[in-house]
Parts: C-alpha cells; structure tokens; sequence
C-alpha cells in the first residue's frame, strides 16, 4: 500500500523519458519522411538530457533526507517543525532549479559545443533546461508529502505528467519538431510539480511568500545572465583576436560560466536574503 505510490512518485523522470522513446522517432519519421533523419533528431533533443539529470540527482540527494525527517515532526506533533521544513525544503529546490534553469539556457550553446562539436539543437537544450526547475520541485515535493503522509499525490501527479508529456508530443512537434518535445516536457513536470505543491499547502499549512521565491531570485538570475553575457561577448573578442579554436573557446565560456555563474547567484541570493545561513544550518543533514 505504501511501496507503490511511493515508487511510483520517485520514477517520473524515467518514465517521461519512455514515453519520448515511444512518441518521439515515429512523429519525427512523419515530419521528415525519414528514419535516418528522425533518429537524429532524436539524439539531437537527448543531449540536453543528461545535464537535466545531473541537477535532479542533487536535489533527489537533498530529499532522501526529507521523508524520515519530516516523519518524525509528524509522529511528535510538531506542526511548526513540519511546516518549517516543508517550506525550507521547497524554497531549496526552488532556488537551486532556478539557478540551475537559467544557467543552463544562458550556456547552452557554448556548453552544446563543448560536448558536441556544434551548436545544433542549442534551442532546444535551452528549453528542455527548464525541466530542470520543475523536476527538482517535483521530487523534493514529493518527498515532503511522503513524509506527511500524503503519498498518493505523487503517483497521482505522475499520471497526469505521462499524459501531457504524450498528448503535448502529439500536438506540439508536427509544428515544432523536437523544439515541441522540449516544450511539452516543461509542461508535464511543471504540471506535475504543481499538483504536488497544491497538496502540499493543504498537508501542511506551508505558505510561500513572494520575495524570497521571486523577487530575490528574479535579482540573481537577472545578475548571473548580465554576467555570462558580458563573459560571451569577451570571449568572443578574445577569440577573434588571438584565433582560438572554436571549441577551446567554447569550453572555456562553459567551463568559467558554470563557476562563476553559480557563485553570483549564491551570493545574490545570501545577500538579498532568500536564505540565510542559519537556515541552512536549521535543515537536517543528511
């Protein structure tokens, strides 16, 4: 009774991937009248997939701790614990989805050249990079309701997830092609996401207040994309000027942005007062 929604809420992201594997080359092979040409497409829109994957894992590291920790507020009777952690906890991924989103579709061509050799599909990889966000929240939400005890709601929003991942395929990529797929992704984990998030305020009581999940975040993206900008253009000039290899140059740019994208966010965010460190100390570790 409880293994199953449980297992079901952790496995969004695999099954997601299996409806693109079902979906994906027979709509492309109709689009381009080519089976050649729809696997590559496909492999084209699976290269952003990986970097997804990375932000997740972290955040499904954060939430492992969450289930047993918030169970055990639950078993004491301490609602404000609960609500704190639940709050904590979504504000967390929040941040680090967010962060992770934007640097990822600011980086995306000089990170698809570094790896790739050509910035093909580099739309596309921005895109999909916002299942980044939406993932995170999903799993760390997840975790949070398990621990409340709410644990069909995940495998709830896991079903609605597979179902608009499939219908936007259908909908979105004879228009779009893998652009579309990218979209629908969004869509499905944002959707899923959501569900959990709506429980979760009934579960808890959890309020979300607008500044430290908008207004501040809003500053760091904001100061992290004028940053990598300005760090494009100089590359950019460097290698006009000194005849740098194309994809020397690239990696430099991914390399140097992730650093230093990451570290301006994470200052904009202590400073401005998203989080602070004794919060931070406040969680339980894992």
């Amino acid at each position: 009774l409880y293994a199953i929604p449980v297992c079901l809420g952790a496995i969004v992201v695999p099954l997601l991937t299996l409806v693109d594997t079902f979906t994906m080359p027979r709509l492309l092979e109709v689009s381009f009248g080519s089976e050649l040409e729809a696997m590559r497409q496909f492999g084209l829109y699976n290269r952003g997939l990986p970097l997804v994957q990375l932000v997740v894992m972290v955040a499904s590291s954060m939430s492992a701790v969450l289930v047993p920790a918030i169970a055990e507020a639950k078993l004491r009777g301490q609602l404000d614990l609960i609500r704190f952690r639940a709050e904590m906890s979504v504000r967390l991924a929040w941040l680090i989805g967010l962060g992770a989103s934007f640097g990822l579709a600011f980086l995306a061509v000089p990170i698809n050249m570094m790896l790739y050799t050509s910035a093909e599909a580099s739309w596309t990889m921005a895109v999909l990079a916002f299942t980044a966000l939406f993932s995170t929240l999903n799993a760390v939400s997840a975790s949070v309701l398990q621990g409340a005890g709410a644990i069909r709601t995940p495998a709830k929003a896991l079903l609605v997830a597979i179902v608009l991942k499939a219908l936007g395929n259908v909908v979105l990529m004879p228009r779009w092609g893998i652009d579309g797929a990218a979209l629908s992704a969004v869509i499905a984990y944002a959707a899923a996401a959501g569900l959990n998030l709506v429980q979760l305020r009934r579960s808890t009581s959890v309020r979300f207040a607008l500044r430290p999940y908008a207004i501040s975040p809003a500053l760091g993206v904001g100061l992290m994309g004028g940053g990598l900008a300005a760090l494009q253009g100089l590359a950019m000039l460097a290698s006009a000027a000194w005849h740098v290899p194309e994809r020397w140059s690239a990696s430099a740019i991914a390399l140097i942005g992730v650093a230093g994208g990451a570290a301006v966010y994470a200052l904009a965010l202590l400073r401005s007062g998203s989080i602070s460190r004794e919060e931070l100390r406040l969680m339980p570790e894992q």
